[in-house]
């Protein structure tokens, strides 16, 4: 049931939530190793180009653009249109967004690295130096991810306040 008394924040998540759609790829593509479903901004939205020049494209961070990282971004909007405001998501669940959203088995971890592999490059000030390969490509992730939360909060922060 939606919550009928959204805050502009929630509504702002809600209207970029709502540029998105999902597409099935053809069996050839499956094939030849690419993700059966893959998100996009969908053509006819009156912002379609906005959205994507000044946030997706931003989020891919140098990378071309990518299924990991429009899933990524999904996924995140999808988490933050529960709450009510920034504040909120930074008090006390964003920490649990950005963990939740680390790949867990080993096989797609590599994957994430093998997809760009200047992705092996990313640093985490949350590394001991005692972490194993694995521990260490999901600390890689989970700075990536953090980082594209924080400019996805800034980016809905900007552009509610066009909206009220």
């Amino acid at each position: 049931m939606a919550n009928l008394t959204q805050t502009k924040f929630q509504e702002y998540t809600q209207y970029l939530l709502d540029a998105f759609t999902s597409n099935t790829r053809s069996q050839d593509c499956i094939d030849r190793g690419m993700n059966k479903v893959y998100y996009s901004i969908k053509d006819d939205h009156p912002d379609k180009d906005h959205i994507e020049n000044d946030l997706i494209y931003p989020l891919h961070d140098d990378e071309l653009p990518n299924d990991w990282r429009y899933d990524t971004i999904h996924t995140l909007l999808c988490d933050f249109v529960e709450c009510e405001d920034r504040q909120e998501l930074e008090d006390c669940r964003l920490h649990e967004i950005v963990d939740g959203s680390v790949d867990i088995y080993n096989y797609d971890l590599i994957k994430w690295v093998q997809e760009d592999l200047n992705r092996g490059y990313v640093e985490s000030d949350l590394a001991t130096g005692q972490e194993n390969i694995f521990q260490q490509i999901a600390l890689a992730q989970y700075e990536v991810i953090s980082q594209m939360a924080y400019q996805l909060l800034d980016y809905i922060d900007e552009n509610k306040k066009e909206e009220e």
